[in-house]
């Protein structure tokens, strides 16, 4: 387990923090609830619905409302997924817009996703279909999305959301985060560490250990169920290479995700 680490517990206050200010607005300019949710890594639920800010692990955060009788999701995190290697990225802070779809035909499309497909696209997760093509990074001071913004999304259809940093600026205040994980590794492996990069430079935050049967990476990826996959970041975990790509199974024509569900001491929770 990684220590308590200032840096770890500011980093999620400044994500919480924004998502407050958005719920804020929103919450002026449309009728009904804006809802808010969290990862609750430690099963330590906050009194009187608080937000619980972890110095341990990067925190997830999204609220949910309706508008205009569809629901939307705002997330302070982005998903992706590589065709060709049937790898989900998750990525805690930047910010991604969804919309709830009923038909199951977006899920049934999404399934069938090809080998030799190189292509990575935003993830349609439990028919919440993202809006925005790539996530969008931000700084403190420097916030792209306001709550009039997003309501410019919906209603003209304009998702040109551009952000001016990328994914190694964005996480610059937590880069000491990888410290305690690599100095556990055999002194040998270290030449051998891999770190993300590829797609929009998305990935400065991914690093791993890969050999030829199996990846050791620094975060553990789980199910969750009706709320889909988040990566816990600061736990080892060991994954099988499967064509030696990565953890899931390409069979009969779909991918079959193999991460682990949760236990009951990993839960989601409503703050208010």
């Amino acid at each position: 387990m990684m220590n308590a680490c200032p840096e770890i517990e500011q980093f999620n206050k400044m994500i919480w923090e924004y998502m407050m200010s958005l719920k804020s607005k929103l919450k002026e300019a449309i009728p009904g609830n804006v809802n808010c949710y969290q990862i609750d890594w430690n099963n330590t639920s906050p009194e009187s619905n608080s937000v619980n800010i972890s110095q341990l692990y990067l925190d997830y955060y999204w609220m949910e409302f309706i508008y205009h009788g569809k629901e939307y999701k705002v997330s302070m995190f982005y998903k992706d997924f590589d065709h060709s290697t049937g790898n989900i990225h998750i990525l805690p802070g930047p910010l991604q817009f969804w919309e709830k779809k009923d038909s199951g035909k977006i899920s049934e499309r999404e399934k069938k996703l090809y080998l030799n497909q190189r292509t990575i696209r935003p993830y349609v997760e439990n028919n919440w279909v993202p809006i925005f093509q790539q996530p969008v990074f931000w700084q403190e001071n420097i916030k792209p999305l306001s709550a009039n913004c997003l309501l410019k999304v919906i209603e003209d259809k304009n998702i040109d959301i551009r952000c001016e940093i990328n994914s190694t600026q964005f996480y610059q205040p937590i880069i000491g985060f990888y410290k305690n994980f690599l100095s556990n590794l055999p002194e040998s492996s270290q030449p051998n560490i891999r770190t993300g990069h590829g797609h929009y430079k998305n990935y400065s935050l991914m690093k791993w250990l890969e050999t030829s049967d199996k990846i050791v990476t620094y975060y553990h990826i789980m199910d969750f169920g009706e709320h889909g996959f988040f990566a816990k970041y600061g736990e080892a975990h060991t994954y099988p290479l499967f064509h030696a790509k990565g953890p899931n199974l390409f069979e009969n024509a779909k991918w079959n995700l193999s991460y682990e569900k949760t236990s009951g001491a990993n839960k989601v929770i409503q703050i208010n």
